[in-house]
């Protein structure tokens, strides 16, 4: 990864999110949360939105039993556009964790499919998959930590990862993603 400057927790996390998760095509990060969008490649039925939703909530609620932890309630936005829904989980920073980023994007892969848009890139193999979970394991509670107040949104473009303040300005330098 090039950076222009060094880089804050929030925009290195961000950038190996999307860089660990070819599915998210879009992080948001503030003080109090995450918001991962993905894409797919279809509209959904106010009935399949509410299935979905279901269970997404219900796979966060056993997630949280197995832990021992109380259940964290998860918010999922849909956006449908005439060819491309706009999915967007809003997860509070606090109880977010590596287990479940992973069980969310293995659960949208068995829902949607290959209807899940994914940035097309070469497939990493478990020691460097290994790696990136463990340093997105510690950026988040690095970010935990040392809440800032910075509002991030990362976003995908020709096979880069670009990380910007929310105000648009453009943060930082891109990794290769």
């Amino acid at each position: 990864m090039v950076f222009k400057e060094k880089a804050s927790g929030g925009v290195s996390l961000l950038i190996s999110m999307l860089t660990r998760y070819p599915e998210v095509a879009r992080a948001n990060f503030g003080p109090e949360e995450m918001k991962l969008v993905f894409l797919v490649k279809r509209a959904f039925s106010p009935a399949e939105m509410s299935a979905l939703r279901d269970k997404l909530d219900e796979h966060l609620q056993t997630f949280a039993w197995l832990r021992g932890q109380e259940a964290s309630s998860i918010n999922l936005e849909v956006c449908d556009g005439e060819e491309i829904a706009v999915l967007e989980l809003h997860r509070d920073l606090d109880s977010l964790s590596l287990e479940e980023i992973n069980m969310v994007v293995e659960l949208l892969r068995q829902e949607v499919g290959e209807l899940l848009l994914t940035d097309e890139r070469e497939v990493a193999d478990e020691d460097d998959l290994r790696w990136q979970e463990e340093m997105i394991e510690e950026m988040l509670e690095d970010v935990r930590l040392t809440r800032r107040g910075q509002k991030l949104c990362a976003l995908r473009e020709g096979g880069r990862v670009f990380v910007f303040n929310e105000r648009g300005s453009n943060s930082r330098g891109s990794g290769k993603g």
